[in-house]
Parts: structure tokens; C-alpha cells; sequence
């Protein structure tokens, strides 16, 4: 509806994105199923003044010098590329990854991330905090001050993308094994994936997925938080006695 009243399509026009890569062959087999799964998705599965929306991804293999010029430039619909080096975990992904302010990994042009609102109660951390301004306020350091100062009275934060993503850069500061800390993380990492998920900057896709049922008697506790699992990922597990 929006690309319409901007112009930018007709009623019953196909909506076309084109799919860009560098051309080698494991590319192209990648490109052939994004292809694939965005259009049954997304091709005629909504309509638009009563008609089906006809929805096409057209691929664009390009030479290794054209791809890197034409991502430089954002002169592309679509791209992937990849990274290195990084941890990956959740909530730092979706700061680094998705907001140009720390990152140029994403491409795309058109978005806001930064500066999109978001909300995230983080209360176990604040009723900490409040708690050692009450019975040691001189021993009150300058990241926990700060973090005080950006969310309100009852822990709940209001501020941008960014603002939030920065607060949750400092956590690095805090004692990791606090009460309530796996909650907060968890209010924090939805809030900044709320807000992308809204603008539909990447739309997630998978071949398959699992899941195991296990007896009530069988235990799995994570030992720690882990940067690259959260609080999944390699577990203990063990049988509770009869």
C-alpha cells in the first residue's frame, strides 16, 4: 500500500526485487533457494485492493569488483555477505549487525535503526542498583550512575535503538550473575529485535528445525551465561534419582 500511494507501483503491478551476489556456483545454489523460499512466502500470500500481490525476486550474479562496487554504493534490492571474527550472540548481533551507527555490515539504505524506539524493562538490574544507592550511594560507579539516569523509577527504559544497544554494551561492566539477570537480557535483546522485525530490514529463513521431548526426570541446567549460546547451547545434563 505504501509502495503505491509513493508511486513507486501500480494496482496489480508484480513487485520485483532483485537478488544480488557474487557469481560462483555455491553462491548461485544459495541465491536459487533464497529465491525460492522468498517467493513462497511472499507471492501472491496478501492481497492488495482484493487482488493477490505478485512478488519476484530476479537474480543479479555479478563479478567480484561489480558486487563489491554495487554494495559500496547501496545501489542493490538485496545482497547477502558474511563475517568473521565476532561473537555471535543475540543481543550484540542485533545492535552491531543491524545499526549502521557501529557497524557497515549492513548494506541496505533506507532504514532508521538508530533512531527507532524501543521499550525494555530491565528491573532486576535497576532494583540492584537502586538498592547500593541506598546503602552505599558513595560507592555508586559511574556506568551504574548512568544507567540509573536512562531508565526510569521502575527499571523501564524508553529511548532509541542505539541508546538502548549502548546500555546493553555497559552491562560488560556489571556483576554477569546477578538475580534476574537472564530476564533482563531477555526484555532487552526482544526490544531491539521488535524493532527490527517491524521494519523488515532481513526476513529470517531456515530449511528445517528440531526439537527433543525428554522424560520430567531428566535435568538440564546451564552452567553459566555463555556470549556465544545466551543461556542455551552446551548444557549439563543429568538424571534426577527415583
Amino acid at each position: 500500500a505504501a509502495a503505491v500511494a509513493n508511486s513507486d507501483y501500480s494496482p496489480g503491478q508484480k513487485v520485483t526485487i532483485e537478488f544480488s551476489f557474487y557469481n560462483v556456483e555455491t553462491n548461485l545454489r544459495m541465491a536459487n533457494w533464497v529465491k525460492a523460499q522468498y517467493e513462497k512466502v511472499f507471492n501472491k500470500t496478501t492481497e492488495y485492493d482484493g487482488v493477490d500481490v505478485e512478488f519476484e525476486v530476479l537474480l543479479d550474479p555479478l563479478a567480484k569488483d561489480q558486487f563489491s562496487s554495487a554494495t559500496k554504493a547501496g545501489d542493490i534490492d538485496m545482497c547477502f555477505t558474511g563475517m568473521s571474527g565476532a561473537t555471535f550472540q543475540a543481543t550484540f548481533g542485533m545492535g552491531f549487525i543491524f545499526s549502521r551507527s557501529f557497524s557497515s555490515f549492513l548494506i541496505g539504505r533506507g532504514h532508521n535503526e538508530g533512531n527507532l524506539p524501543v521499550t525494555a524493562e530491565l528491573i532486576y538490574l535497576h532494583d540492584l542498583l537502586v538498592q547500593k544507592q541506598l546503602e552505599e550511594p558513595d560507592k555508586l560507579e559511574e556506568h551504574e550512575i548512568a544507567f540509573l539516569e536512562a531508565v526510569d523509577e521502575n527499571g523501564v527504559f524508553t529511548g532509541t535503538f542505539d541508546e538502548l544497544f549502548n546500555l546493553f554494551a555497559e552491562t560488560a561492566n556489571f556483576n554477569l550473575n546477578y538475580l534476574g539477570q537472564q530476564e533482563d537480557l531477555t526484555n532487552l535483546t526482544a526490544a531491539l529485535e521488535k524493532a527490527l522485525l517491524e521494519q523488515g530490514i532481513c526476513v529470517p529463513l531456515f530449511s528445517a528445525t528440531s526439537a527433543a521431548v525428554l522424560q520430567d526426570k531428566v535435568i538440564r541446567m546451564a552452567p553459566a551465561y555463555s556470549l556465544f549460546m545466551g543461556w542455551g547451547g552446551l548444557t549439563y545434563t543429568h538424571i534426577r534419582a527415583e
